[in-house]
């Protein structure tokens, strides 16, 4: 892999990080509050809507643009201009009628899926979610279009304005239920309503970049004889499910425990409020792990475009490099944050929670961010290389591990055992997908990942962090406060420990060095030894 395309990768994959980063943190923001005011059981009611509102985002942000940049790609790579307007046109028309039946049948069988769950309460809460998949079409195929051009920012900003537009939405609107003595169940409806503000704020940042875009963009080739409708229909509905699946595998994860957690529950003697507050406390685990896979949910969308390129130019070795560095990168940020929060997960889950409760469960659902970072890269390689089909296994096998265990292991281990199911899910994924990835591209013998310097890096970041942590918890003692300080300074001592030792085991090659900002300094160390 050339130092341009290296470069020109990692800058794209910062830039959805950061803005990533900065909607995760946001999130995390309002889920404090929000969990404060209205207890575990309120928490509870978020999160059994929650994946509705997270499959809309999926779908307009990482499976169907993923998709749509892939088609572009190809045809803009093979100089047809025409043929990549084309696509951009049937796909919006295809996701508008898309968007809308998905509103019609969240909207009219809310009531259904309500007593499904066991909680007819939550049937407005449903009804409102239902209103995100309408703007599918617009965020789809802009963002699509612009990754396509491998321009990043405008899907960062969109992303950016939504949760911030969200958050202020969901964190006014609980403040004003709750007070106003409405309840949980309307602050959960009030919480589905931000989630359509901020797609109509995403829709807005969006056409604005558009505007600017056609204005630079005036004079254009004249259009060509239209290709086969039918053609790209197919590749978007199939390609468009299977990446959708893909990304929307942590959302599954989740429903899988939406309709099992509270029903095992209650079958094995918890009352409706028990039940509620256990499901309430396993769902704080949720936002920790969305915050830990972004740096995977960001390599896995800019990835799939630079691979289209090289399979499409029959150069096998640098997509296998490209995909390789997109894999360790991945590895290296899933397993500081899987290892970090296991160290940390006490004081974390005391900052944001007000209490301890659920830790060692929350320490176990940590593990999950290692395997899910390194699958959800792998992933996005096997669609990029067209192993769609493959993806469909690989994601059903992982439900399937998941759904057992919930079922056959939650009676016999209680809560903790869904923890471990997505563990497990997780786990037999990623083995999988990495694995067709070497056999694909020849993964292993092309690249070295220096697995085992990472993990050394690991450990090491581990056992500074428990000294760290050990010594000013005794300093401070216990409280709210004392724990927020110890969870936040541990973080940094553990990120400067980390990449300490990543740098002095020499993780990284010279070549990959000079794919990072301001590296000079150190590649040239590097050269003198």
């Amino acid at each position: 892999m050339n130092a341009e395309d290296g470069k020109r990768l990692l800058d794209g994959a910062v830039l959805l990080t950061f803005a990533a980063l900065i909607s995760k943190v946001l999130s995390i923001g309002y889920r404090i509050p929000y969990q404060n005011i209205t207890g575990d059981i309120g928490y509870y009611i978020y999160q059994q809507v929650y994946p509705f509102y997270g499959i809309a985002f999926i779908l307009a942000m990482y499976g169907f643009p993923s998709v749509i940049s892939k088609l572009v790609s190809e045809r803009a790579s093979k100089g047809d201009p025409a043929g990549a307007r084309h696509v951009l046109a049937v796909a919006f028309w295809l996701l508008a009628s898309l968007g809308i039946l998905s509103f019609l049948i969240l909207y009219f069988m809310a009531p259904v899926i309500a007593r499904f769950v066991g909680d007819p309460q939550l049937v407005s809460a449903y009804r409102m979610i239902s209103f995100p998949f309408l703007f599918l079409p617009f965020i789809s195929v802009l963002r699509g279009m612009f990754q396509a051009e491998e321009n990043m920012l405008p899907t960062a900003m969109s992303q950016i304005a939504e949760q911030c537009v969200r958050v202020v939405a969901i964190v006014c609107l609980c403040f004003y239920f709750m007070y106003g003595g409405y309840g949980v169940y309307a602050a959960g409806a009030g919480a589905a309503f931000g989630s359509v503000a901020g797609g109509a704020a995403s829709v807005l940042v969006l056409l604005s970049f558009l505007r600017k875009r056609n204005k630079q963009h005036r004079k254009m080739a004249s259009i060509r004889p239209a290709i086969e409708k039918k053609k790209i229909i197919k590749q978007l509905l199939f390609e468009g499910f299977i990446f959708s699946v893909s990304s929307l595998a942590l959302i599954f994860f989740q429903f899988v425990d939406a309709l099992t957690i509270f029903n095992q529950l209650k079958a094995s003697g918890f009352s409706d409020v028990e039940a509620k507050m256990a499901k309430g406390m396993f769902d704080r685990g949720q936002p920790l792990l969305q915050l830990g896979l972004t740096v995977a949910t960001s390599l896995s969308l800019v990835i799939v475009p630079f691979i289209v390129k090289d399979i499409v130019r029959d150069r096998l070795l640098e997509a296998a490099q490209k995909a390789g560095f997109a894999l360790k990168i991945s590895f290296i940020s899933g397993l500081a944050a899987s290892v970090g929060l296991f160290v940390i997960i006490e004081p974390t889950n005391m900052m944001l929670f007000k209490d301890t409760n659920g830790s060692s469960m929350l320490a176990i659902l940590g593990i999950t961010i290692v395997f899910s970072s390194v699958a959800l890269t792998a992933v996005a390689v096997l669609q990029a290389i067209g192993k769609v089909r493959l993806i469909l296994f690989i994601i059903s096998f992982g439900l399937l591990v998941k759904i057992f265990m919930n079922t056959v292991c939650m009676p016999l281990f209680g809560i903790e055992a869904a923890a471990v199911a997505t563990v497990a899910g997780f786990a037999g994924m990623s083995a999988f997908s990495v694995l067709y990835v070497n056999k694909k591209l020849n993964l292993f013998k092309r690249y070295r990942f220096y697995s085992i310097r990472i993990s050394l890096s690991a450990i090491g970041m581990a056992i500074v962090t428990f000294i760290w942590k050990t010594g000013i918890e005794a300093v401070l003692g216990s409280g709210r406060m004392a724990a927020a300080i110890v969870a936040l300074s541990s973080v940094v001592v553990a990120v400067l420990t980390y990449f300490s030792l990543l740098f002095v085991f020499r993780t990284f090659t010279k070549e990959e060095l000079t794919y990072f900002p301001k590296v000079g300094k150190l590649t040239a160390i590097l050269k003198n030894k």
